[in-house]
């Protein structure tokens, strides 16, 4: 049923290929049914069809394998007797099951319903009773919620994320005979989408074969949107029309490799970028600002650095608009990190604006732009990545009824002719269920109106006399009990005036954003009320924590604007929904230091969450690849993997000169080395003091070099590779990047690598070098290394260092520097020795009063020399 094997064997050469292909083969595929676009898999029988990221691999499943389980599914619903026009929902997260059932429900001749696994329940219970449900696919959690919700009288229900228990899609094809299908048209309905199904009243959207096909024609085969060789990554939940009929069906109309992420997470999003060496992104407007915000950030943490990029965007912009495309090139960098294969984003289901669009194109992105509705499944017009009109949406592919005009043959959006409100996910809103609901359910609302502001959903709100802004506040959240994360109202302002009304007392909507600021102004910001942080015993306990609170303070500087308290909730009261978890999780990697799951992200409810979440991935960096000082290589990636390599050929050249340099520059400090004779001669961790910046060029030029060749050293990310020279000169060193507050998982693979390739390793065990020149204490970092990996440790201490050059100094003082081995010791003697819960915790104590030991013999040798 499926291959498993590592994304490399896919061609980047290939992703990167733009010539517009002939696609006359395929025309009459698009003149029948989507049967006919499955059938077409035989053409590509050994190509890629679905690759899908878990924990430790990647997985490969060929067209011609994803054909026959298609095949088999679609003979297991009419042997179960699921007969043409009937339905199919579909209510579970982007899977490759998710994908063959839907397939294989379509092919059967059903109708495919695709709903959204966070809609409320009375929801999901009018979809199905509306849709008349016969069988429903989710996954484990939906089908606890269904058992729930529906009782005993429900429809046959099968999960689509688990393949070895009963009632799993897989199970459902055992011992299925082959049955003959109906025959389908192309003017049957193939897939139904519930538009709105949050905010009021659900409505199914019908769309035959020919209306899905014909999008293909359109989107795909005459645009050349999508090219022999590319990879496309498909981040967004299928359940929306934009990705399962331009993001899936189309690359399948071409035979071409879709590569599913393992999770809507930063790091996730970029492992499959890389790993799968994807060419082409079909996201929405969020999904492209959380990317460019991450770019963005790790320029400007410098403010000259931040200024030379903005500089060199303006000029690749201005460049581009010349007709030179420079970006590729200027910004090679980027691309190198995010991955070089990558060439396109497609994007659609809400307005991408002009100003992120021309960043993208500036970077040397190419940019593609749909736009349309549900009913027009989806596109009424595409703005391919040539085209220059930025503030426009394209080339119409047939009339519409919103509002905008035509210039030059393209279509300019000036607003819509209904109240929807389209988020930037590309969720839509429709405000007047919600809006005429809250004002009647809640005492305190007397009206409200429900708009868009900076991408999140805000009220302006008319309270009931004698009401007070806390209690509005509270209104609302109990208005949006239960509802989707983009559905919370993320702020409010509070009118006296009354809302914005015709003379027939109709809601000007498109004067609510001026209304909205005013009030806001004048009440200078209230937010949904929350209740104060309840600072108990547990909680400063919590607090306590190195990451815990580094993550509060981290967070709450995020949202500047808000009140944000342990009790504040980051999907109702802060509007966070899965893409914003996206640019919250790259961050949170690169401020805090810890990776979070998305099974981590599915638990938290409140800021206390976070922060007990971001503790544990902390602490262990634990899931069930196992430990990452155990098995490292399964935590980094080909790009990190290269840091644990030892200098050859030519560079290893360099590495000698530098040597040599570093020598020349030490010998006024006239550095003595005592205890030599303590090093094992196999490989093992020393672990100096850290109180001067002096302290690893002192040690390197006492080490004899043929012992330097096979030693790396940690350093800190914010020093060692801080710029590109430093980057550079500390690759050729051997050092490896450690964040100095708090060892990341990465870290700690790395480290745990270089002892299992037989390398010795430097390693600071205080984290970061301290101030006042007392010793500070141990992480658990280097505990969690040597636990499961028993090398010889050598307690080092180097005295005189910080004297030469103390922290906040420039011009050293030529003093002398003494740098003192202690004896090798294993892990399991520092285990017995210490003190602490954990045996991680006992090794650190017990190897910080070895060194403390070192400190008081070295400072009673320089008195009695005096």
């Amino acid at each position: 049923m499926q291959t498993k094997s590592s994304s490399s064997e896919l061609n980047p050469d290939k992703a990167g290929s733009r010539q517009k292909p002939n696609n006359d083969d395929k025309r009459h595929i698009v003149n029948g049914t989507l049967k006919d676009l499955i059938d077409n898999f035989e053409n590509y029988k050994a190509n890629t069809a679905l690759m899908s990221f878990n924990i430790r691999e990647s997985e490969k499943f060929s067209y011609a394998l994803l054909l026959e389980d298609i095949r088999r599914i679609a003979s297991a619903l009419v042997q179960l007797g699921i007969k043409k026009g009937d339905r199919a929902v579909f209510f579970a997260s982007n899977s490759v099951g998710w994908i063959t059932c839907v397939l294989g429900a379509i092919y059967s001749g059903a109708q495919a319903v695709p709903i959204d696994s966070q809609l409320a329940d009375d929801a999901v219970k009018h979809i199905l009773d509306d849709a008349d449900a016969r069988i429903v696919f989710t996954d484990k959690k939906g089908a606890e919620r269904l058992k729930t919700l529906l009782g005993k009288a429900r429809p046959l229900i099968y999960t689509v994320d688990q393949k070895t228990v009963n009632n799993s899609w897989t199970d459902l094809t055992q011992n299925t005979a082959s049955q003959t299908l109906p025959p389908l048209s192309p003017e049957d309905i193939a897939v139904i989408f519930y538009t709105s199904g949050t905010t009021g009243t659900p409505k199914g959207v019908p769309l035959s074969h020919r209306n899905i096909l014909l999008q293909q024609k359109a989107a795909i085969l005459d645009s050349g949107l999508l090219l022999p060789g590319d990879i496309i990554l498909m981040p967004l939940p299928l359940f929306h029309v934009y990705p399962l009929n331009i993001g899936l069906f189309g690359p399948m109309l071409l035979g071409l490799p879709i590569v599913l992420p393992k999770a809507l997470t930063g790091p996730e999003i970029t492992r499959a970028i890389k790993e799968g060496k994807v060419s082409v992104i079909m996201g929405v407007p969020r999904l492209l600002r959380s990317l460019y915000e991450s770019i963005e950030s790790k320029f400007h943490k410098n403010k000259i650095v931040g200024a030379l990029f903005e500089t060199a965007l303006w000029c690749s912009d201005t460049a581009q608009s010349m007709g030179m495309p420079i970006g590729a090139t200027m910004f090679k960098a980027v691309h190198d990190k995010l991955g070089p294969t990558l060439k396109l984003f497609c994007c659609g289901g809400a307005p991408l604006k002009p100003e992120l669009a021309r960043k993208f194109r500036a970077l040397g992105y190419r940019i593609a732009v749909g736009y349309g509705l549900s009913e027009t499944a989806p596109l009424l017009t595409i703005r391919m990545p040539e085209d220059k009109h930025l503030n426009g949406v394209g080339k119409p592919i047939e009339g519409t009824g919103d509002l905008g005009i035509l210039k030059d043959g393209e279509l300019f959006v000036t607003g819509r002719a209904s109240s929807t409100i389209v988020m930037e996910g590309g969720e839509k809103i429709q405000p007047d269920d919600i809006e005429e609901r809250i004002a009647k359910e809640q005492p305190a609302i007397a009206e409200i109106a429900l708009l868009q502001k900076s991408h999140k959903l805000v009220a302006l709100v008319v309270p009931e006399k004698g009401h007070s802004k806390e209690q509005v506040g509270q209104a609302i959240k109990a208005g949006m009990q239960g509802r989707a994360s983009y559905l919370q109202v993320t702020d409010f302002a509070i009118t006296e005036q009354g809302l914005p009304k015709t003379n027939l007392g109709k809601l000007k909507r498109h004067e609510l954003e001026k209304a909205y600021d005013e009030a806001q102004k004048a009440s200078k910001g209230q937010g949904i009320a929350k209740s104060k942080d309840s600072i108990n015993a547990e909680d400063q306990a919590l607090l306590a924590d190195d990451v815990a609170h580094k993550t509060y303070e981290w967070f709450k500087s995020r949202y500047a604007g808000q009140d944000v308290t342990l009790d504040t909730s980051p999907q109702s009261d802060l509007g966070v929904d899965s893409l914003d978890w996206l640019n919250i999780t790259l961050e949170m990697n690169e401020k805090v230091g810890v990776e979070l799951s998305q099974d981590a992200i599915g638990r938290i409810e409140t800021v206390r969450d976070l922060l007990k979440e971001a503790t544990q991935a902390g602490d262990s960096g634990l899931d069930d690849r196992g430990s990452p000082v155990e098995h490292p290589e399964l935590y980094l990636s080909a790009e990190e993997m290269e840091y644990v390599k030892i200098q050859t050929g030519k560079r290893a050249r360099y590495r000698r000169q530098l040597y040599d340099l570093v020598c020349f520059l030490m010998s006024p400090f006239k550095v003595k080395a005592i205890g030599l004779e303590n090093i094992p001669k196999e490989s093992c961790v020393f672990t100096p003091n850290h109180a001067s910046y002096l302290d690893s060029f002192a040690i390197g030029c006492i080490m004899p070099y043929e012992r330097l060749i096979h030693t790396q050293w940690a350093g800190w990310t914010g020093l060692a590779y801080a710029n590109p020279l430093a980057s550079y000169l500390s690759r050729l060193s051997g050092i490896i990047p450690i964040e100095g507050s708090k060892s990341l998982v990465t870290s700690l693979a790395l480290g745990a690598l270089v002892i299992q390739k037989g390398h010795s390793l430097f390693w600071y065990p205080e984290g970061t070098r301290t101030e006042d020149g007392k010793l500070l204490p141990f992480k658990q970092g280097l505990g969690l290394i040597l636990e499961k990996n028993a090398v010889p440790v050598v307690p080092v201490y180097i005295d005189g260092a910080r004297e030469a050059l103390p922290p906040g100094a420039y011009i050293p003082t030529f003093s002398q520097i003494r740098i003192y081995f202690g004896e090798a010791v294993m892990p399991s003697q520092l285990i017995k020795e210490g003190t602490g819960k954990t045996d991680a915790e006992k090794l650190v104590t017990a190897l910080r009063e070895r060194v403390l030991k070192m400190e008081v013999e070295a400072k009673q040798e320089s008195i009695g020399k005096v």
